[in-house]
């Protein structure tokens, strides 16, 4: 009864639906949707969609039969599979592989692995870790795997400043750039020398960059006499960072889905070290990119420790000291972070709250709290040695391009918020698959927007980007568990009952709900910012991959008893990472800022050659 109506309501809206698509595809001109009186794309789009509207009421008007066929064609499959596996050949086939597998398994190595899962998973876990730093030094070196191309020594220079004695860096401004009026609109600095994206102040230079990644430079021309470009630092960061995002992996899969095969942890690093925006930063190793990389080092660093600390009592007090380190390491490296920090010591404070009583929360409240209370303290105080305020961070200051535009308060604005959604979740590459490689990024004209989204003065978008479902397509496994609610519905519908597995769900629910709303928060300031740009999502992409993870590992344990589906579920994670795998590799090999033709021609020939171009 329920299904009926259903449908009844459902061909009632698509009737109202298609209907008002239709009309207003063809009456475009005259009601104001569209200045161009013949039929552009947009308007084209409008009229499939009205017709495929009214066909889905046709559609849903025969469901009954369309039901009895299926389950016709799905019997006669399955006496065909059943068939097929019969057959004495396959049989054979079969006999053969299950030999292999025991003699596989006699090898010393291979049975101390197989024995265990947990060490099974941390054997995925450091395959796949591997690989993505592999590929960081491949993309570091243009493939030669020895020599390093200069490119930017930013937070260097603030050591060294550091190791003067003093906050403002070493080189001086310039008379010129002193004698300006107005220093800071792009157009008065034309042909006067200066420290570009630098912070000018008082007739002094500093970087309005967090401290951090500067304090590790620092430590190491203690030690070592030598210059820290800023890709060393981002080859650190980001090497760390993906080993700890292989082990918050692994440690999720210990206490929540211990019955998933190690491979999805080898899977999710990769979604997590290797994606689009990820590379990006090795591709075009600046000061920019080391700022982003130490604070996703930090954010996962803190957020694998806080939660060993939930999950181990005898040394929760150590984990905690290291988380409250790592994520006032990740606020000093990019501020933007904060939101998102701020939201998980508050989630995870209530997670622990639920475990332990009041009196447990508090005690274990200290032993984070007093890291970042000595983090805000440097910060506070490094602002205020600059700027003479404890809130100024010096980005206003800014020497840079028409990003930053003569009223400061343009630079965030709700009105950035559609056109950088767009941006960052929907625009796409260009794919031509008899020009490598195949998939392309080209600058965004004002010409080239979807007419629905209107540019606000101000906003800066000349950089590429390719929004995350196009390019790291394995952001769509946050949505794996609407299978699991949908398939809730349709029993609901059909009034059956649907018995689930929820074991390991009461811990797994509110997890995937904090790393969601983490994301959102580390994606938000992005969005209402006057520019957009590749490396910016390299802030969001790794809590996303996280979620993903978490949020496939909860559908793949609620398919229990139900083998097709789950081999399903592993099919379409594997095909969205690893062609996201792939879109990063080719984008990241074609558009570096050191160009691999330039400086390594053969090897990019080699490439070319192998993918058949």
């Amino acid at each position: 009864m329920r299904l009926k109506k259903a449908i009844r309501i459902t061909q009632l809206i698509l009737a109202l639906l298609g209907t008002a698509l239709i009309l207003a595809s063809v009456f475009a001109f005259q009601l104001g949707l569209d200045n161009d009186p013949g039929w552009g794309r947009g308007r084209l789009v409008m009229l499939v969609l009205g017709i495929l509207s009214l066909l889905g009421i046709v559609i849903l008007a025969i469901y009954n039969p369309l039901c009895g066929l299926w389950l016709g064609v799905k019997t006669r499959l399955s006496a065909l599979w059943v068939g097929f596996t019969n057959l004495s050949a396959v049989r054979a086939v079969c006999r053969a592989w299950q030999a292999v597998q025991r003699n596989y398994l006699r090898i010393p190595l291979v049975a101390w692995f197989h024995r265990s899962a947990l060490r099974r998973a941390y054997l995925a876990a450091g395959l796949a870790a591997g690989l993505c730093i592999f590929f960081y030094l491949f993309f570091f070196t243009s493939g030669t795997f020895s020599r390093w191309w200069p490119v930017s020594s930013y937070f260097d220079g603030q050591a060294d400043a550091f190791l003067a004695g003093q906050i403002a860096l070493l080189e001086k401004p310039t008379a010129d750039l002193l004698a300006l009026e107005n220093p800071y609109l792009v157009e008065n600095r034309d042909g006067v020398h200066f420290m570009w994206d630098a912070t000018l102040f008082d007739g002094k230079y500093y970087l309005y960059w967090g401290v951090f990644p500067s304090l590790v430079a620092t430590l190491v021309k203690v030690f070592f006499p030598v210059i820290v470009e800023d890709q060393y630092l981002i080859f650190f960061f980001l090497s760390l960072f993906v080993i700890f995002f292989a082990l918050l992996l692994v440690l999720l899969r210990e206490k929540l889905f211990p019955k998933i095969p190690a491979r999805y942890v080898a899977a999710f690093t990769l979604l997590g070290g290797f994606s689009l925006p990820l590379v990006w930063l090795v591709a075009h190793p600046r000061v920019y990119e080391a700022a982003i990389s130490a604070a996703q080092c930090g954010l996962f660093i803190g957020l694998y420790a806080v939660l060993r600390a939930y999950w181990s009592e005898k040394r929760a007090p150590g984990w905690l000291l290291l988380a409250g380190f790592a994520w006032g390491a990740a606020v000093n490296s990019r501020l933007s972070i904060f939101f998102a920090i701020g939201w998980l010591i508050l989630a995870i404070a209530w997670l622990f709250k639920r475990k332990f009583c009041w009196k447990g929360l508090f005690q274990r409240s200290v032993y984070i709290l007093i890291p970042l209370l000595c983090w805000a303290g440097l910060l506070f105080a490094y602002n205020y040695l600059r700027f003479g305020s404890v809130f100024e961070t010096g980005h206003r200051y800014q020497l840079t391009g028409y990003a930053l535009p003569e009223n400061y308060s343009d630079v965030t604005s709700a009105g950035y918020f559609i056109p950088s959604l767009y941006s960052y979740f929907l625009r796409p590459y260009q794919f031509n698959p008899s020009d490598f490689p195949f998939f392309h990024i080209t600058f965004i004209t004002q010409y080239m927007w979807p007419n629905w989204i209107r540019l606000p003065d101000f906003y800066y978008y000349p950089e590429r980007v390719v929004g995350l479902f196009p390019g790291v397509p394995g952001v769509l496994l946050v949505l794996a568990p609407l299978f699991i609610w949908l398939r809730r519905g349709w029993y609901w519908l059909n009034e059956s009952h649907i018995s689930n597995d929820r074991s390991g769900e009461k811990e797994s629910t509110p997890l995937l709900w904090i790393f969601l709303v983490a994301a959102g928060l580390l994606i938000a300031p992005l969005l209402i910012f006057i520019s957009t740009s590749m490396r910016y999502l390299a802030d969001v992409v790794p809590m996303l991959a996280l979620t993903a993870a978490l949020a496939s590992g909860w559908v793949w344990q609620r398919l229990e008893g139900q083998p097709g589906k789950r081999f399903g579920l592993g099919v379409l994670i594997w095909v969205l990472i690893l062609l996201g795998f792939l879109i990063s590799f080719l984008i990241n090999f074609f558009y570096p800022d050191r160009e691999f033709f330039e400086v390594n021609r053969p090897l990019f020939l080699a490439v070319r050659a192998f993918f058949g171009d």
